[in-house]
């Protein structure tokens, strides 16, 4: 096999895995958006409702969601930002990443 081809399957499959992040990052923010619509203020400072995830079947209250989610989201942005570091370098020729990196 030449480099080439190795480069080209690479960058497929770093492409591949960012984009499936990206698409996990974006159900999950969904997820909280209409999460959040459904919470009334009232139910939110008395800690009085709970939430069950519908894929999972697992019941979170309102004030567990407001931590978790937050750092749910960070953690798969910044997994998807190494992700797409290295497609990034996978793209750029050799000579600017021994200059540039």
């Amino acid at each position: 096999m030449d480099p080439f081809s190795d480069r080209v399957s690479d960058i497929n499959e770093l492409g591949g895995r960012a984009s499936h992040l990206f698409t996990a990052l974006v159900l999950l923010l969904t997820f909280g958006v209409l999460a959040v619509n459904t919470i009334e203020d009232v139910e939110l400072l008395t800690d009085s409702t709970t939430l069950t995830l519908p894929s999972i079947g697992v019941s979170l209250s309102p004030v567990w969601l407001a931590y978790l989610l937050p750092v749910a989201v960070t953690v798969l942005w910044f997994y998807l930002q190494i992700y797409l570091d290295d497609l990034w370098r996978g793209l750029v020729p050799t000579f600017v990443n021994d200059y540039m990196y």
